[in-house]
């Protein structure tokens, strides 16, 4: 195989049609044999090379509708999901959504389920605000625990750590010749915080 723009793409043409006939043979499996529970279902839109709508199963992650769309309105959602449920044979328990007027509806009216809000801008918007004071906090924090490195190992180097191995007379060598086993950094007292 080569890697020229023509072989590349005839690659992705030939998994393309691989995925989808393994997609569809699964699905088929799962349908005649009866394994379907009701959906917990997600829905939004993505803004690609062109827009398209996304229903995904939260519960396995499978991609119930990814099919490129006009416009998202209801009725456009309603057609495109309404016939992939009833392929599948499946029901819609509850649906996840930004709250647009037209998944509200697509949940309440045309799939006759709960429609519940995603947390995602909620979560965004409070990390947001403390996420500045919590960065100023974890930089102090980091500051103050490199002060307690120790000053013997190569390339770091701490005030603090100068003056315990002035007052100490084993400082960070090694310990006596009886165990050879201590490294310079188990032996420093002040490798440890506070």
């Amino acid at each position: 195989m080569g890697c020229s723009p023509s072989a590349l793409r005839g690659m992705m043409e030939e998994l393309e049609r691989v995925i989808l006939a393994t997609a569809e043979a699964w699905e088929g499996e799962g349908v005649t044999g009866g394994e379907t529970s009701p959906i917990i279902g997600a829905v939004d839109e993505t803004f690609l090379e062109r827009m398209m709508v996304v229903f995904m199963d939260l519960v396995s992650g499978y991609l119930v509708v990814e099919e490129v769309a006009d416009d998202r309105t209801y009725e456009t959602w309603y057609t495109l999901v309404e016939a992939r449920l009833e392929a599948l044979g499946v029901r819609v328990l509850y649906l996840v959504s930004d709250r647009a007027k037209a998944l509200v509806k697509l949940a309440e009216t045309g799939l006759d389920c709960l429609s519940i809000p995603d947390l995602f801008h909620l979560i965004h918007d409070l990390v947001k605000s403390y996420a500045l004071a919590l960065a100023v906090v974890c930089n102090k924090r980091i500051g103050t625990w490199s002060v307690y490195r120790c000053s013997c190992i190569p390339g770091v180097s701490s005030t603090r750590h100068a003056r315990v191995h002035k007052m100490s007379s084993t400082g960070c060598t090694r310990r006596s010749t009886r165990s050879k086993r201590w490294s310079k950094r188990m032996a420093c007292p002040s490798n440890r915080p506070p």
